[in-house]
């Protein structure tokens, strides 16, 4: 069978990625290569690598640098057209894909382990009542490894936490993030653990402290231990790890340890066995994010997805007995 032509392009111009199109249209919008590389959260020398990998893919310089920015060239402005034709095209091409196989909704989801405590279940239980043939697939990565997934398509949405790794990756234009939470921790102290009756302590003597941990390569984990680096200490080291951290305050009646706990699970008047501890320069915090593909983000089931996680956060209506007490 003869090939088609479409099929025999150059090496050198198949080697082009989307992305590289991508920043070549936004360079065009914001006419210079520091507006362009700061609007895709990349670093000037690394937006100017991609436009010279262009202009040696195509074998034609595509602008010049003038008092004003960038200026194109005749070879530029003839690929601005074509550039503009094809992303518009590819956005036809993925709305009716979707369109054709709606009936058939399924939905890659990535978390972090911290989103399972409370938020995951009951929302991912009101999107099923709510879609009841749709296929969910989940997985629990860090947050890097979410970030990574979601650019390579292996991912539709993931619940993670803010972090720099999204900031600073090459496609971080690409993505929607969307607070969910605000979420600050303090400690838990078993009442088994003789602290004299203090309510307060210091960074230092909380490292003396034997700990209940999250898992080393956890996010909370990295923030706990950078409160301890930044102030010159090396972190205390867990005599247990555990995953996720919610559970620990239920180990805190057998084991006299510290542990973290998020403010909403403070004890209530029945808890005995653990009690708040107080130290201001120890209590880390985190944005719980929803976070997805720009272009992901119209779509039916990524809106319903985001809709119940927002009423997932909303607190539960009190139980009331018959006789109308609390």
């Amino acid at each position: 069978m003869r090939s088609h032509s479409s099929l025999n392009l150059p090496a050198r111009i198949t080697g082009i990625r989307m992305r590289q199109l991508q920043l070549f249209q936004i360079l065009i919008e914001a006419g210079s290569i520091s507006e362009a590389a700061r609007r895709c959260h990349m670093t000037q020398p690394a937006a100017t690598e991609v436009f010279k990998e262009l202009e040696r893919a195509f074998g034609a310089q595509l602008f010049v640098r003038g008092p004003r920015g960038i200026v194109l060239t005749a070879a530029g402005m003839n690929l601005a057209k074509h550039t503009a034709r094809m992303l518009s095209e590819l956005q036809s091409a993925v709305s009716n894909v979707e369109s054709a196989t709606e009936s058939r909704q399924s939905l890659k989801l990535g978390f972090v382990s911290t989103a399972m405590v409370r938020l995951l279940p009951r929302a991912i239980s009101l999107l099923r009542k709510a879609n009841p043939d749709i296929s969910i697939s989940m997985k629990e990565l860090n947050v890097p490894e979410c970030s990574r997934a979601l650019l390579a398509g292996d991912l539709d949405a993931a619940v993670t936490m803010n972090h720099i790794s999204f900031e600073s990756s090459e496609g971080a234009a690409e993505l929607t993030i969307e607070t969910l939470t605000d979420e600050r921790y303090t400690i838990a102290a078993s009442r088994a653990l003789h602290l004299g009756g203090h309510r307060m302590i210091s960074l230092t003597e909380a490292r003396k402290q034997p700990w209940i941990l999250p898992l080393k390569e956890s996010f909370l984990r990295r923030s706990f231990d950078s409160r301890f680096l930044q102030r010159g200490l090396l972190p205390p080291e867990a005599i247990l790890e555990v995953s996720p951290i919610s559970h620990a305050t239920r180990l805190l009646k057998q084991v006299p340890a510290l542990t973290l706990s998020s403010e909403w699970r403070s004890p209530g008047r029945h808890a005995r066995s653990w009690h708040p501890l107080t130290c201001p320069e120890l209590e880390p915090d985190f944005r719980l994010v929803f976070v997805c593909r720009r272009d992901y983000r119209a779509r039916p089931h990524i809106a319903a997805l985001f809709n119940c996680l927002k009423m997932a956060m909303l607190p539960r209506p009190s139980m009331i007995r018959q006789d109308g007490r609390k």
